[in-house]
């Protein structure tokens, strides 16, 4: 199996590739569970990876909108400063 995103190959027990560090695409993750079984400790390690690394796509997430409201009103703020300086 070769990595999708540089082409390396990657061992059959890895679950990130070795040269770019980058986790396996989910197609790649189910290939290799049902290559190795669902139950074995391989897979369950596979499950968790995946599902941090889904966790921590969402957390990123959050924390980015969370932030444009507050840009957003220190903007406004801004403008209506500099108007009333100016008037």
């Amino acid at each position: 199996m070769k990595c999708n995103y540089c082409g390396y190959p990657i061992p059959k027990a890895a679950a990130i590739c070795p040269h770019c560090k980058r986790m396996l695409s989910e197609d790649q993750l189910k290939e290799r569970k049902e290559m190795n079984g669902h139950m074995t400790p391989y897979a369950e390690r596979l499950e968790k990876l995946q599902y941090d690394m889904y966790k921590n796509k969402i957390e990123k997430n959050e924390q980015h909108i969370s932030i444009k409201p507050y840009v957003i009103i220190l903007i406004i703020l801004l403008v209506i400063l500099l108007i009333a300086w100016f008037i």
